[in-house]
């Protein structure tokens, strides 16, 4: 499945809401941020919400096919994004990626990989309808994101 512009301006319009629907404060802290780091926490917010919006849709309580589709369909798509997110030495004190993913550029990318793989599985599970599958296919999502943070990105800043 080739996305095509517009799928890749919804997303981002889709991820930039999310961080827009926070309060003026962290409006205020983006600001602060060089672009590719503010873009990055945006895509990284937006994988979070879609996460917990396909737990509570997959949790059988709700009736609600085609929000599964969408939201699988946007996690697809950013999996698709992440590998640009990342330019040599795009650190910043406000970020929580370490200087380990320029410096195991290979095991970095490898999970990235695995990311993106993940969410079109998952995405392709989620448009047969197939909401055990579906769920299955979530939590491999959910623990790729686990294994790359874990390697590669550090503690949260002190407030």
């Amino acid at each position: 499945m080739r996305p095509s512009v517009k799928h890749f301006a919804s997303a981002g319009a889709l991820a930039a809401a999310v961080l827009l629907g926070g309060t003026q404060d962290a409006a205020a802290q983006q600001e602060d941020l060089p672009a590719i780091v503010s873009l990055r926490k945006a895509l990284m917010v937006s994988n979070q919400q879609h996460v917990r919006a396909l737990g509570a849709l997959l949790s059988g309580e709700l009736n609600m096919p085609l929000h599964i589709l969408r939201h699988a369909e946007v996690m697809e798509y950013n999996g698709q994004m992440l590998s640009q997110l990342f330019p040599e030495g795009s650190t910043n004190p406000a970020s929580r990626a370490t200087d380990r993913i320029w410096d195991d550029g290979e095991g970095f990318a490898a999970r990235v990989q695995a990311f993106a793989d993940a969410t079109r599985d998952l995405n392709r599970v989620a448009q047969r309808g197939f909401n055990d599958q579906t769920a299955e296919a979530l939590a491999t999502v959910r623990a790729t994101c686990a294994a790359c943070h874990q390697a590669y990105r550090g503690p949260a800043p002190a407030d």
